[in-house]
């Protein structure tokens, strides 16, 4: 993975063996009803978990894409866009052990006030991606980010917390707002350096693909 020091292309490779979990609408309607900073807490847990595969996966199908295409400036300008972000998820703290401790003494884990969530699906932009054999278990999503944490007395690191993990994905947001126009510009230059004015049914799935993911990213 060219123009990136070795020990970072190992990390978005080490992630991209991973599965993606998909997240519908109505699982977030569902969660995000009336949520406590403890529940935004354990959005951020599972966002920060999942976000990193998500990028991680983009970022090796920019790198894999054929005929040069992945060498146009443009396409390599919106690699570096996920490599960023990438790069600084895997970097943002991890919660401390007493917000932890806080935020799970508060947790609802009784089965009869534990509000149920739909099962997620498959996401159909992924689904036929091919994924490398991994020992790692991924739970799914309604062990990992939706229990509720009733509204209790919480540290104040919680919303500190909360608020500087906001903070970073507004900033992913506003570097990934021109990726549709850019990876289209890279399109324009890679029909120029082939001296044509179509594109074959490989790249035009990768495009179809590439776009409908952003709609979970």
């Amino acid at each position: 993975m060219p123009g990136i020091c070795k020990e970072l292309a190992t990390k978005i490779a080490h992630f991209a063996r991973f599965p993606q979990t998909g997240v519908s609408l109505r699982q977030m309607v569902e969660f995000g009803q009336n949520p406590s900073q403890g529940t935004l807490l354990r959005a951020a847990q599972f966002l920060h978990d999942e976000l990193p595969i998500r990028l991680a996966h983009r970022v090796v199908e920019l790198d894999s894409l054929p005929d040069n295409l992945n060498q146009m400036p443009s396409v390599l300008r919106v690699k570096r866009m996920y490599i960023d972000s990438f790069n600084e998820l895997v970097n943002f703290p991890r919660v401390s052990d007493r917000i932890k401790d806080a935020v799970k003494g508060a947790t609802v884990h009784a089965n009869a006030e534990r509000r149920h969530l739909p099962e997620s699906n498959t996401n159909p932009a992924v689904s036929d991606l091919p994924r490398a054999a991994s020992s790692h278990w991924i739970p799914p999503i309604q062990h990992r980010y939706h229990y509720e944490v009733k509204p209790a007395e919480l540290p104040v690191e919680v919303t500190e917390y909360n608020r500087s993990f906001v903070k970073s994905l507004e900033r992913i947001k506003r570097r990934h707002d021109p990726v549709v126009t850019t990876l289209a510009h890279g399109v324009v230059e890679y029909k120029q350096l082939q001296k044509t004015n179509r594109i074959d049914a490989s790249v035009q799935h990768f495009l179809d693909r590439f776009y409908l993911s952003r709609i979970g990213i």
